[in-house]
């Protein structure tokens, strides 16, 4: 850890300290840091020296959720319940379409349904996985990083946020205060350009 920046040492003490299962990087997220041999944007970096130890996974409103591996996904959808309520019409098609795949043989199973990508969805789908404790699959912990937090709980007076903004607020103001999610080795990471863009309460 000597040659790394002061605030990954930082973070790093923090983490293992289990001083808290939410914390907040910011400022120069944007740019490249020094990981061995390599200078590595923030993101990348985050994975690489967070996931040699443990199971890492990335959401922001763009992209949607992100993983490390198909199982990691598939742990994801365990622990979080992920289910979609389907029209019955529409299932029954769909499962003839597979059939005649599966026939024609470009086709194994079913696809599993698309994972949500508004925050006031994906949110709680985190804190559930992170609770249920099956992201870790024998590592460490399981870290969830949320980018570009900002644009899930803006700095706006809460009489005047939307009501998803306000969803978000509260959501992540429970999982800090939630002992489930580090007892099941659970931590989220947010991250902003300027941190008076993120809602005060989260910066307490």
């Amino acid at each position: 850890m000597r040659s790394m920046p002061s605030w990954v040492r930082d973070l790093h003490e923090r983490i293992e300290a289990e001083a808290s299962s939410l914390f907040i990087l910011h400022h120069n997220i944007a740019d490249y840091v020094p990981l061995g041999q390599a200078f590595l944007s923030f993101p990348v970096f985050l994975a690489q020296w967070l996931g040699q130890t443990d199971t890492v996974i990335f959401y922001n409103r763009s992209t949607g959720l992100r993983f490390p591996d198909e199982e990691t996904q598939r742990r994801f959808r365990e622990g979080a319940g992920f289910k979609v309520a389907r029209d019955p019409r529409e299932a029954h098609l769909e499962e003839q379409r597979r059939r005649a795949l599966m026939a024609l043989g470009e086709a194994t199973g079913p696809e599993p349904p698309p994972l949500p990508t508004h925050p006031s969805k994906v949110i709680p789908l985190v804190g559930q996985a992170l609770r249920s404790g099956r992201l870790r699959n024998g590592r460490r912990r399981a870290i969830a990083v949320l980018e570009y937090a900002e644009s899930i709980a803006p700095a706006t007076d809460i009489s005047c946020m939307h009501e998803d903004d306000r969803t978000n607020l509260v959501a992540l103001l429970s999982f800090a205060a939630d002992r489930a999610i580090p007892e099941q080795g659970g931590v989220l990471l947010l991250t902003v350009g300027n941190l008076a863009d993120l809602h005060p309460t989260l910066r307490q």
